[in-house]
């Protein structure tokens, strides 16, 4: 059975290779891009189209051809620009849609879902909440919580 995706990806002893949690910023382009370009022509797109600067080892960008079989990604590493690539024999990745950025920002583990072929819009997963106050009414101990306003993001 082969490894997943992330176990893959991972190599302790080459520093090319990174863990994706260990990025702390992850941008998926919304534009498909041709699958054929190599480093420097993705890096176009990073600076021109996405706005953003290519040199920080924290960001690793994503892109997506126009027939979601294959994904790029790009990463700084030390000296030089890592990239890899994933083409599917069957299926399709399901990318989300941004309606007015040329980009949107996903976390590792959103990353890793679209790795395995999960769709990200429908994904639904329930906001922690936080409690103030537990309140214990007798004679039957039913524990009452008081919700604060806020949502743990």
């Amino acid at each position: 059975m082969p490894p997943h995706d992330h176990q893959l990806w991972h190599d302790p002893g080459d520093s090319a290779r990174k863990d994706i949690s260990a990025f702390a910023k992850i941008y998926l382009a919304k534009d498909p891009v041709d699958s054929r370009k190599q480093a420097h022509g993705l890096l176009v797109i990073v600076t021109e189209s996405l706005g953003l600067q290519p040199f920080d080892g924290k960001c690793l960008f994503v892109f997506a051809n126009r027939s979601k079989t294959s994904i790029r990604l790009l990463y700084w590493v030390m000296t030089g620009f890592a990239l890899w690539s994933k083409v599917l024999e069957k299926d399709k990745f399901i990318c989300p849609t941004v309606s007015d950025d040329c980009k949107v920002s996903i976390g590792p583990k959103d990353l890793r879902w679209l790795l395995q072929g999960a769709d990200l819009t429908k994904i639904n997963i329930h906001k922690p909440l936080t409690f103030e106050e537990i309140h214990q009414v007798e004679p039957r101990r039913v524990l009452l919580f008081i919700a604060s306003s806020k949502q743990v993001s």
